[in-house]
């Protein structure tokens, strides 16, 4: 956490944090678990600070993509316009593994 951001914290009662696909995942869809863990445990002070946290995420499409590759099922290209119900797809198989992210980062 940068010493901006911390400064702002202070006077916040409530923060908001958007985490994108980008952020996320890498460039092959793999979860950035390091990453996840480092916001957790920013978010932790935050909160033993008073700070009220909410945190805004993408994502779920992202994680759905990586499952049908692994399943070796097709996936249209990263950079290629996709279909609405491809996207809804990988969203409906991304969600789940999402959350279970989100529990397991946050040690329910």
């Amino acid at each position: 956490m940068n010493k901006t951001f911390q400064n702002l914290a202070k006077k916040s009662k409530v923060i908001v944090i958007k985490v994108g696909s980008n952020i996320l995942v890498n460039e092959k869809f793999k979860l950035r678990k390091k990453w996840l863990n480092s916001l957790v445990d920013d978010v932790a002070k935050l909160q033993k600070k008073g700070s009220k946290i909410i945190i805004v995420s993408s994502g779920a499409i992202a994680l759905g993509r990586d499952v049908l590759q692994k399943k070796n099922l097709p996936t249209f290209m990263k950079n290629k316009p996709q279909p609405l119900l491809v996207k809804f797809n990988y969203l409906k198989i991304g969600s789940v593994p999402l959350l279970d992210l989100k529990f397991k980062a946050l040690k329910f």
